[in-house]
């Protein structure tokens, strides 16, 4: 199942023209804040298991002239309780992560996204888990659908595993809505558009 998802999704990355996208979110120099829910399947330790996830990103537009779409650097927070089918207990995990977003020219009105990171996973509560933090990576895609000036419906399928594989690995399920910051108007732009006074 996991793994369809992924292979749906992937094509709309590689059959994206090039071009800016017209999502608002996702232009140089803005911001974007999404709240995001959904869902985890983890591999922890031997045990299996899916659990609520909820979190937040932030992410920055910074351009990318030489490359496909837009880029953006995102930093994601995330946390879960996961309850493994085969213990009783179930254990808290965060995740905070940053990484490279591309977003590529808009699909029938649908933005698709790529996205990647690198960071820390903390988990506490598992018996059969020790505390610890671990370091982790992820990759996966997306899309985003546009509908006023500011606001966007975002979704992400990543896949998650930490250095060590046999801690955590699996796959997340997210939805989110994206609130785009308004640039501040370059100083150039500002000035040429001051009134000129009469000599």
């Amino acid at each position: 199942m996991k793994k369809n998802i992924q292979s749906l999704l992937f094509p709309l990355l590689l059959a994206a023209s090039l071009g800016s996208p017209a999502d608002a979110s996702f232009e140089p120099g803005t911001w974007a804040l999404t709240p995001t829910a959904g869902i985890a399947f983890f591999d922890a330790n031997g045990s299996t298991g899916k659990a609520p996830n909820a979190g937040l990103r932030l992410g920055y537009g910074v351009g990318s002239d030489d490359l496909p779409g837009e880029l953006h650097v995102e930093g994601v927070f995330s946390a879960a309780r996961l309850t493994p089918s085969s213990v009783s207990n179930s254990a808290e995990s965060y995740t905070l992560r940053i990484g490279p977003l591309w977003a590529f020219a808009p699909v029938i009105g649908i933005t698709p996204l790529a996205n990647a990171g690198f960071g820390m996973l903390y988990g506490n509560g598992n018996p059969q888990t020790k505390t610890a933090i671990n370091p982790f990576f992820s990759f996966g895609c997306g899309a985003s659908y546009s509908f006023g000036s500011r606001m966007a419906l975002r979704a992400d399928v990543s896949r998650f595993q930490t250095l060590d594989s046999a801690v955590a690995r699996g796959y997340e399920v997210m939805l989110g809505l994206s609130y785009a910051f308004d640039r501040a108007a370059p100083k150039s732009a500002a000035l040429s558009a001051a009134p000129v006074a009469p000599r």
